[in-house]
């Protein structure tokens, strides 16, 4: 066989090894030594987690499509993914990450920076250690935590039935450490000043679906309206709060509410149904909530301010239904949201009233770990939570059901989307991390427990 030059020796094999790239082009496999790199990740989210003696951020990103930089779907399977900083050129990790999800606890796992964004990105490597480009920077701020005000009372209940004195008292207490206020009647004027020298309108959303022990308590309204009457030396005219629920009468009477409007005292109504009991249309104009058409119903529409009023449960497609979800009954067609476990309509209809509501009550009397949300009250925190972040608030109602689910040894709600292949029918409460992603920006993740003493 004779000699070849140099040159003619690497002409040839670069032609060769386009011939090859052609073909593996045409039948979609790879070939092997395979110099083509992965895709680079997409999906790329991420948010703060704050348990109590660190800062954490959690990242998530889809499962890989299995394609190469050109577009072809070609790898066989994907060896491991690095986290990057966005300004950084060594990875976080220190092997090669084998899930799409990864916890940054910052150096030496001493927690990160509060205050500080910290900007992630994501690489892929193929099983011939190809390395993808840069998946998109995604941003995540350590927020400070924000305080979920707690107090507990053993006394609260006996069984379903509720002490008012005991209760009154929790919410007068909380109430106050949430504002900082020595009065209950100057706690409750910081959150609902005149408006141009008017006394405001207040709308109070409740939760009656489950009926008597897992609704909202009626002595827990009780206790709020009361507060709030002591407002302006007790000139505050009490009719001009208005105690919802989007349920038939016949929930609410069954949850201890009797439907009332013609009273000097506050009022309880029903927007179930196109007309109120005057013959009014309920609802106001028609908007698109994703791809859904709704209505949010009139009385929020004309409120100055709201007060969210959750009862502590668990849901068949939510996880679970506390601050954030009780608000899918303010809207028109609440059936065609709970697609995807709710998920983004959450977030979608909370966004619409946010800056109306300046206080969230949460009643965590008695609660429900399973079978939610239509079901019986099966544990009983005794506690009242008052915030005015939802995220934090419904990040604390999750940690409470999911204790005790534990301590029944069943499966936990997670926050994030989750195949479980034992519980494949198990819902999950990625609608509270949606609500804290920086499009919605409702609250935050970060949560810590203040707790009251009365």
């Amino acid at each position: 066989m004779g000699k070849i030059s140099r040159r003619k020796f690497l002409i040839s094999s670069a032609k060769n090894a386009a011939c090859l790239g052609v073909m593996a082009g045409c039948n979609n496999q790879t070939i092997h030594p395979d110099i083509r790199p992965p895709s680079a990740p997409v999906g790329l989210f991420g948010y703060s987690i704050y348990d109590g003696s660190k800062k954490k951020v959690e990242i998530e990103w889809a499962i890989h499509d299995l394609s190469d930089n050109t577009g072809i779907v070609s790898e066989k399977e994907i060896k491991g993914y690095n986290i990057y900083y966005e300004d950084n050129k060594k990875p976080i990790n220190t092997i090669l990450i084998k899930e799409t999800n990864y916890v940054d606890e910052g150096p030496d796992g001493i927690g990160l920076e509060e205050g500080k964004t910290y900007k992630y990105q994501v690489t892929a490597f193929d099983q011939d250690n190809n390395e993808s480009e840069r998946s998109e920077s995604y941003p995540v701020k350590i927020s400070r935590p924000v305080p979920v005000y707690e107090v507990s009372d053993d006394n609260a209940c006996t069984g379903i039935k509720l002490n008012a004195y005991i209760v009154q008292s929790m919410v007068d207490r909380a109430v106050k450490v949430f504002t900082g206020k020595e009065s209950v009647s100057e706690a409750y004027e910081s959150l609902f000043p005149r408006i141009k020298d008017k006394y405001p309108k207040i709308a109070v959303k409740i939760n009656c679906l489950a009926g008597k022990g897992l609704c909202t308590h009626p002595e827990v309204i009780e206790a709020i309206t009361k507060g709030l009457g002591k407002m302006f030396n007790s000139k505050y005219p009490l009719q001009n709060i208005t105690v919802f629920d989007d349920r038939r009468e016949g929930h609410l009477n069954s949850a201890g509410y009797k439907l009332k409007t013609d009273t000097d005292d506050y009022h309880v109504v029903t927007v179930y149904g196109e007309k109120n009991a005057n013959g009014e249309s309920n609802w106001g104009k028609e908007v698109m909530i994703c791809d859904t058409s709704q209505r949010f119903c009139r009385i929020v529409e004309e409120a100055d301010y709201i007060i969210n009023v959750p009862v502590l449960k668990d849901h068949s497609s939510a996880g679970i239904t506390f601050a954030l979800k009780n608000f899918f009954g303010i809207i028109s067609d609440p059936v065609s949201m709970h697609r995807e476990m709710c998920d983004p309509y959450i977030s979608e209809v909370y966004k619409y009233v946010v800056k109306k509501v300046k206080l969230i009550i949460g009643d965590a009397i008695l609660g429900a770990f399973k079978g939610g949300p239509s079901t019986n009250a099966s544990f009983d925190p005794k506690k009242i939570l008052v915030c005015n972040d939802p995220v934090a608030i419904d990040m604390r109602a999750l940690r409470l059901i999911n204790n005790e689910r534990q301590s029944q040894s069943k499966p936990l709600f997670e926050i994030k989307v989750k195949v479980d292949e034992q519980f494949p029918n198990r819902s999950d409460a990625r609608h509270i991390i949606t609500s804290s992603i920086s499009k919605y920006n409702l609250g935050t993740t970060n949560y810590k427990i203040v707790e009251v003493t009365i």
